[in-house]
């Protein structure tokens, strides 16, 4: 009976396996796919052949943690096959995005939710288009947000008995964190704060009393094994960790990478990023189920926080609700002091929604424990999966484009969308486009150019594919049979030529692909 109660949990999870076998190969590949997988590569070689390219890579100051196994699970898999090799990318970072997904629905278990909110929970996760269509194609900032589940998790478990054992578990989790991606740090002061407010919350002691003694012996084989393993997963770190560690990090605050984002109809440049950046993306592109809950939520806590006063750091559950909420909105109030540079809209503080997530179902729990009668609260169950399967319906729709969702804060009339906001950045849909023109047109060649590389990288990737590939790729569109666009820094792209579109992709009523006929 005890493991009947985890049935759905262990159904979703069968059901992702199976989704996710039958739809990796409809992805195609996007604009920093190349250079995620050299960074494996030239690590590599460094590891194993003794290369010192690594040294002199623009990217060598990126955590390798994820790009490194992909890398040796593509060569041991598929050797000199650069299609199969994409391919076995993206369903790798699939499988640890499943991986995440079970590691949420245990953290929730942790706080102490039942088996079916928990289960919900990990299905909200699921059914987040962005997330979702991200973790097929996104070798970074997906997998970023699967460790800051797990080290969460970990967090979790250490605090409620902080031995040995569970420190280098939190610390592993940790080292997996800062190696994917320098911005994991964050994890480090959050859990020295709730850990030290937790060990205040379960003793006598005076806060001076357990800085002294306890505290600090407690803490100290987490940052022995945190400092280890964070240097050797991370052979950037081998030559000068010390130096090396500090160069990546102030290089991550303020990334070197000069473009242009667009949002309320208005073009940011990157090193000009205002404070409401990620703020606005998260709210226009997460399901306003889960925003409603999660605003309920917060205000739930807020009123628990006025209500308790002093005793607010000697009640758990409260700070265990403070926790999930600091994950959630520290490291965005730490990007806004740091003015650190983003782009592509909120994909670089994906690692944080989880916690939006789990902060909704505060909120969620909150609203039932206010129903009245077993019918109301039957009533509102059925419609909250009802909103859930909408979700999904829309996300089926979308497929495989589902990672430019919007929700219905912004509207949907013609090519609102497109001409507002950042829509198809990484270009993954130009495989869908060279593959529609493959299928209409039956010339021997057929020259094809585009707007940004990913229209070159999936070209590429369809020649590996097909070597009869009848596709040949030019660099000027006066060459070309047909230009390709994802519209993006031109939203307007081409808006003189409509009479030579012969396809496109469109998101509600917006198009994300245009493919034009130029002769």
């Amino acid at each position: 009976m005890k493991y009947l109660s985890h049935l759905p949990i262990l159904l979703l999870l069968c059901v992702l396996a199976l989704t996710g076998i039958n739809t990796y190969k409809t992805y195609g590949t996007q604009w920093d796919e190349y250079l995620q997988r050299n960074m494996g590569r030239v690590t590599y070689n460094y590891l194993v052949e003794g290369n010192d390219s690594l040294l002199i890579l623009n990217g060598r100051d990126y955590g390798i943690v994820v790009e490194l196994p992909l890398y040796v699970l593509e060569k041991k898999l598929a050797p000199n096959q650069p299609a199969a090799s994409t391919f076995i990318r993206h369903l790798a970072c699939y499988f640890l995005f499943c991986v995440g997904v079970f590691f949420f629905y245990l953290t929730i278990l942790k706080l102490r939710f039942s088996n079916w909110w928990a289960f919900f929970g990990a299905l909200m996760l699921v059914l987040s288009p962005r997330i979702y269509g991200h973790a097929f194609i996104n070798s970074k900032d997906v997998p970023l947000m699967v460790f800051y589940i797990i080290a969460y998790y970990a967090l979790l478990c250490f605090i409620e008995k902080p031995d040995i054992k569970r420190s280098f578990c939190l610390a592993l989790s940790t080292a997996l964190l800062i190696d994917t991606r320098i911005t994991g740090v964050i994890i480090v002061p959050i859990t020295i704060l709730f850990f030290f407010l937790f060990e205040y919350q379960k003793s006598n002691l005076s806060v001076k009393e357990l800085l002294n003694i306890s505290f600090l012996k407690k803490m100290k084989y987490y940052f022995i094994f945190s400092a280890l393993l964070v240097y050797f997963f991370w052979p950037y770190l081998w030559l000068n960790p010390i130096k090396n560690f500090l160069v990546a990090f102030l290089n991550m605050s303020h990334y070197r990478w000069k473009g242009y984002n667009l949002l309320f109809g208005d073009f940011i440049f990157s090193f000009e990023t205002p404070w409401y950046f990620s703020l606005s993306w998260i709210a226009i592109t997460t399901p306003l189920l889960y925003l409603f809950l999660y605003f309920v939520g917060v205000t739930g806590i807020v009123y628990q926080i006025v209500r308790l006063k002093k005793q607010i750091f000697k009640h758990k559950e409260l700070l265990e609700k403070l926790m999930a909420l600091s994950l959630f909105m520290l490291p965005l109030l730490a990007i806004i002091i740091l003015k650190s540079v983003l782009y592509d809209t909120w994909r670089h503080v994906y690692f944080v929604y989880p916690f939006l997530l789990i902060v909704a179902l505060y909120g969620g729990q909150l609203v039932y424990q206010k129903l009245k009668t077993t019918m109301v609260k039957w009533t509102v169950v059925i419609l909250f999966v009802a909103l859930l399967m909408f979700e999904l319906i829309k996300m089926q729709n979308a497929f495989p484009h589902e990672y430019v969702y919007f929700n219905e804060l912004v509207s949907d009339k013609n090519d609102n969308i497109r001409y507002n906001y950042d829509m198809e950045y990484w270009g993954a849909s130009f495989r869908a486009g060279l593959e529609k023109i493959l299928e209409s047109d039956k010339r021997d060649t057929i020259k094809v150019t585009g707007n940004c590389y990913p229209v070159y990288s999936n070209y590429v990737l369809l020649k590996h594919m097909d070597k009869n590939c009848r596709l040949q790729y030019v660099l000027e569109e006066k060459d070309a049979d047909y230009y390709l666009t994802n519209y993006r820094y031109k939203p307007g792209d081409h808006d003189g030529f409509l009479d030579k579109k012969v396809y496109d992709i469109q998101y509600r009523n917006s198009e994300i692909l245009g493919v034009y006929k130029l002769r």
